[in-house]
């Protein structure tokens, strides 16, 4: 019977000492993907913001519901096989820098409208659009059509640093200026064009791929800790 008895505490022993491992490893999966998934998301961020492209679109990567709900699963408990979701509330325009696009204006005669560098910046510090254009400002933009679709021009004076001569950018051709000197030109501000290729900006893939990488490493140290 002692024998027996012996048997069964060291059973007992097994089993708590698998249970605790099995605690242990479903900890450290969690700690692993909620990190990974919070760490992925901030980098995805950076990178947006790092392409140039804005921290409102950045803002659009998420890892939790508009309730402040975390995509972790599972949400309750735990598990030694857990997984994570991380999306951008702007899919399509992410895809586009992603992978590269080609936006088309959508019909013969309608164009899209690129700003060039001597196209004023409004308000929020980005170049008007046509329908933005302060004509009070510059005065009225002018269509001069080509082969491929065309421009708008505006005539305007350019206006430069007094000290060290650089462009400091344009001026409405008034009376003032006009008699004052001032040479005034024709300058595109826009060029109209039926079609524009949005070239890859960032790889939203390679950066899923370090952190997947690096999930391990927080895995095992959540793994020491709980020694």
């Amino acid at each position: 019977m002692k024998l027996i008895s012996n048997a069964f505490d060291i059973g007992k022993e097994i089993k708590r000492d698998i249970d605790a491992f099995r605690g242990r490893l479903e900890t450290a999966s969690m700690d692993a993907i909620k990190q990974s998934v919070s760490g992925l998301k901030l980098s995805l961020r950076m990178m947006t913001v790092a392409a140039g492209l804005g921290q409102m679109l950045a803002n659009t990567w998420r890892d939790s519901t508009r309730g402040g709900k975390r995509l972790v699963f599972p949400q309750r408990g735990k598990s030694a096989e857990p997984s994570g979701v991380i999306f951008s509330r702007a899919p399509e325009i992410i895809s586009s820098f992603d992978k590269g696009a080609i936006i088309r204006a959508g019909g013969k005669g309608i164009y899209l409208a690129l700003p060039t560098q001597d196209t004023p910046k409004g308000p929020r510090g980005k170049p008007y659009t046509p329908s933005q254009w302060p004509v009070q400002r510059y005065g009225e933009l002018e269509f001069v059509p080509s082969h491929k679709g065309g421009f708008l021009v505006a005539n305007l004076v350019r206006s430069y640093d007094k000290v060290s001569g650089a462009q400091k950018g344009v001026r409405k051709a008034t009376k003032r200026r006009k008699n004052a000197g001032r040479e005034v030109e024709q300058i595109i501000m826009f060029y109209l064009v039926p079609q524009a290729k949005i070239g890859k900006r960032f790889d939203v893939q390679q950066e899923a791929s370090k952190w997947l990488a690096n999930m391990r490493s927080i895995f095992d140290a959540s793994m020491s800790k709980k020694n």
